[in-house]
């Protein structure tokens, strides 16, 4: 209903796993990096918990859509079964045919333990995943412990993960469950998202939604992350029904009274305190018994970073309402307790500015001198070794109100960066033929992306800064302050970057995709450039983009860990436009050691 009023071009909140909307808090990240070892480089059970909606479900379904073919999956969605169904279940996730009336675990067990040894020959892996593992009753658990006894003489042929709330710890804690509870190898418990995390967690959904402006203020976030303690799903839901308040008062931002009101709507007993943390599972608890539900989306953070699942959300002219780093609010406290400032002191609350005027004025035509063209590459830029990454933070030239960090960028693509009233950096990047690219992820985009980017972190004392970073390698990187430029290892700003960055990237003239049907010169060229990466030199050429094309996208892209899909997106046309080594396209450079 409120869709078309605030331009969302989906609901921003619903409370079903979009792995779309997927958010990859660091904690999430921790935990899907646990699955991952636990499921391929160990034999045992992995365990993943966590209170009502955090995102277990969520991050499982991550999860299966990172795995490859070569894996047999088995989802166990309603443990609340008999071992014999439990078992006919897990032949059914795993397409075994048996007899319609079988009555029997041992002609069951024999036909999955046929299927396990084919799989296990072919080079196949097979895992079964059990969600709301804390409602199995002992008698299945043992079931499932037996399972894991079907194995040859190196390999387990079946690779178990639990997932549950925290009373699956307690039971699995119990003397008769100490035969499974040691065969436990990998287990991680996910904690409810910081006050940060949740500012971040609301714009990365609203982002992904199509709307990049921010429509809840800061107070408003804040009584969010008061209300739901940082728990995903009751986070959707409150936002949900606020967004519909402010549709229905036509108003065009959020504030913290419309925030109470909405919880009041959905839970009356919120008046009355009832979100207080000693409360909160039961709290979590009348919100999925009322919605029915499984499962919130978490979204980023790649992943997931982007709108779909392989390509990265551009900023378009359009967004001349936004900010190039959209603020996440305009008062913060530090995301950790753990500071150096003595418990009764007030944290700092800096006003958070966008980085350019927002307000819809005229627009004028890019200012460009190329005489100014500044740095290029790393080897051009010196850095002091006693400057620290606590003195980048703490520079009031880079706070999110500057501009010094969009400068520095367009002086690296040989631009002079000028501000003007009523438009972005994105829109005067777009007037000098570049693009953004604004998302959220890891150091590992960072480096596939190997453009110059401008990352936002959080300083101790809760200010936030916009740094350019210019060059990394495995073990850090160069951050920049203006004139300031330090190597900082990547541990170093883990704590203080939550995953928000802009970079520039250079896009095709005519269009900004290429697939099965395109046709034009454009089309002929990108055949070239794809042929000459892959070292290609036929002289055929077509204008059309076809089979052959395709294939050889495809071979491109599996050659570069891209998803293969034959489609020439923005994560693709980047990655070329790297290997074809343009002399006016800046690159993330080594650090020298």
């Amino acid at each position: 209903m409120y869709k078309s009023y605030f331009g969302f071009d989906e609901a921003p909140f619903s409370i079903t796993p979009d792995p779309k909307f997927i958010y990859m808090s660091q904690r999430h990240e921790d935990a899907l990096a646990h699955l991952r070892y636990g499921l391929f480089e160990t034999n045992g059970f992995v365990l993943l918990t966590g209170e009502v909606g955090t995102g277990k479900t969520a991050l499982c379904r991550c999860l299966l859509e990172q795995l490859p073919k070569t894996i047999d999956i088995a989802f166990i969605l309603n443990p609340k079964q008999t071992a014999l169904e439990l078992v006919a279940n897990i032949c059914d996730e795993l397409h075994l045919q048996y007899p319609d009336e079988t009555a029997s675990i041992k002609v069951l067990i024999d036909l999955l333990n046929k299927k396990l040894l084919d799989n296990h020959t072919q080079g196949r892996r097979t895992i079964l995943i059990i969600d709301e593992a804390q409602n199995l009753s002992d008698e299945v658990l043992e079931q499932v412990r037996l399972l894991t006894n079907l194995e040859t003489s190196k390999h387990k042929l079946l690779q178990i993960l639990l997932v549950g709330q925290p009373e699956l710890q307690d039971m699995l804690a119990r003397p008769v469950m100490r035969q499974l509870t040691q065969r436990i190898t990998a287990r991680y418990h996910i904690a409810p998202l910081s006050q940060v995390e949740t500012a971040a967690y609301i714009r990365h959904r609203m982002w992904i939604a199509g709307v990049q402006r921010p429509i809840f203020s800061s107070p408003a976030i804040d009584k969010i992350h008061h209300l739901c303690n940082g728990t995903p799903r009751l986070i959707n839901i409150i936002c949900d029904r606020a967004l519909l308040g402010a549709y229905a008062k036509n108003a065009d931002t959020i504030d913290a009274k419309m925030v109470t009101q909405a919880a009041c709507e959905i839970l009356p007993n919120a008046k009355s305190g009832f979100f207080n943390p000693t409360r909160k599972i039961v709290a979590a608890s009348i919100i999925l018994t009322s919605f029915a539900v499984a499962a919130y989306t978490l979204p980023p953070w790649g992943r997931l970073d982007t709108p779909s699942a392989e390509e990265p959300r551009v900023i378009s002219k359009s967004a001349s309402t936004q900010s190039a780093i959209q603020p996440i609010t305009k008062e913060t406290t530090a995301p950790e307790p753990a500071t150096l400032q003595p418990d009764n002191a007030q944290p700092a609350k800096p006003e958070r500015e966008t980085i350019l005027s927002i307000h819809q004025n005229r627009r004028t035509p890019l200012i460009v001198d190329t005489a100014l063209a500044t740095v290029k590459s790393d080897k051009h830029r010196t850095y002091n070794t006693a400057i620290t990454l606590n003195d980048l933070l703490n520079d009031s030239n880079c706070n999110s109100g500057s501009e010094t960090a969009v400068n520095d960028l367009f002086g690296l693509w040989g631009i002079t960066y000028r501000p003007e009233a009523g438009r972005t950096a994105c829109d005067i990047a777009n007037s000098a033929g570049l693009s953004c690219v604004q998302s959220q992820g890891t150091w590992n985009n960072l480096r596939r992306y190997n453009r110059p980017a401008i990352i936002e972190l959080q300083s101790n004392r809760g200010h936030w800064q916009h740094l350019l970073i210019s060059a990394l390698n495995e073990e850090g990187m160069l951050l920049s302050c203006g004139k300031k430029t330090a190597r900082i290892r990547f541990n170093e700003a883990d704590k203080h970057w939550f995953g928000e960055y802009l970079i520039f990237w250079q896009p095709p003239k005519r269009r900004m995709r290429f697939e099965r049907g395109n046709r034009g010169e454009d089309v002929q060229q990108f055949r070239n450039q794809i042929k000459a990466t892959l070292g290609i030199h036929d002289t055929k050429s077509s204008d059309i983009f076809d089979a052959t094309l395709e294939e050889l996208v495809i071979k491109f892209q599996q050659k570069n860990s891209l998803k293969a899909d034959g489609i020439a997106g923005k994560e693709t046309i980047i990655l070329l436009n790297t290997l074809t080594k343009k002399a006016d396209v800046p690159l993330l450079t080594a650090v020298e050691r």
